[in-house]
Parts: C-alpha cells; structure tokens; sequence
C-alpha cells in the first residue's frame, strides 16, 4: 500500500506530479458518494470564483470610468466658476 507523501513534499510537487500520483493511487482505491459530492462542490466554487473574477473586473472598470466622468465634471465646473 502506497503512503500518503508528507506535507512538505506534498507542497513542493508540481501540479502535473500530483495529478501523476492520484492516477497512480486512484487504480488502487474505491470510493464512495462522498468523493462524488466534494468534486461536484468543487467544480462549482470553481466556477463561481471565475464569476466572482469577472464581476470584480467589471467593477474596476465601472470605477475607473466613474473617476474619469467626476473628473470631467470637475473641469467643465472650475471651467464655469472661472468664465463667469
């Protein structure tokens, strides 16, 4: 039976040697719902991270466009406080 590697050198495997190691470990093991259901969770946080990423990308934009439209607004102001 194969032993689970440490922590640390657990941490220093790249992906690809990890998903090498489960393939290897995964002929070898039956698993039950349980593995089932934390992969389908885990795919779904996945996907609403990406979601989460996007919307916090469409927010900066907002913002930047939001300071660019207040900073127009404060020229065309300072611009009528002086032609008056």
């Amino acid at each position: 039976m194969t032993m689970a590697p440490k922590w640390h050198t657990a941490m220093q495997m790249t992906d690809e040697e990890l998903v090498l190691l489960y393939d290897q470990v995964a002929e070898h093991v039956a698993v039950g719902l349980s593995f089932y259901r934390d992969e389908i969770l885990r795919r779904a946080m996945e996907r609403s991270a990406a979601e989460v990423h996007a919307l916090a990308k469409s927010s900066n934009r907002l913002a930047l466009w939001n300071m660019v439209v207040a900073t127009i607004a404060v020229v065309v102001s300072l611009v009528a406080i002086i032609a008056v």
